[in-house]
């Protein structure tokens, strides 16, 4: 992340009061995988997932449902993509 300044930004999006606190899976030191991804983020609430691209671009998304990795899919009518470079939101 930049700055708190993209915290805040993201915490305004989410339209609730909600302190993060942890980072339970990074790519660069747990692997690159889904099974690595999942290993780590299946079964912990709801996620809020930040990706930095190679020109310094900051995006992400945010689920109230958990990961699963018991092959299906569940609707969240409260997730939402964002760009924070961007400052943009996407419903």
């Amino acid at each position: 992340m930049k700055s708190g300044e993209d915290i805040d930004q993201i915490k305004e999006w989410l339209g609730k009061s909600y302190v993060i606190t942890e980072s339970i899976f990074r790519a660069s030191k747990d692997g690159f995988t889904a099974s690595a991804f999942h290993s780590k983020c299946d079964n912990k609430g709801a996620c809020i997932t930040l990706v930095k691209g190679k020109n310094g671009g900051i995006f992400g998304g945010y689920t109230s449902v958990g990961w699963s990795s018991n092959g299906s899919y569940g609707a969240d009518a409260a997730a939402f993509l964002f760009h924070v470079t961007k400052k943009a939101k996407l419903e």
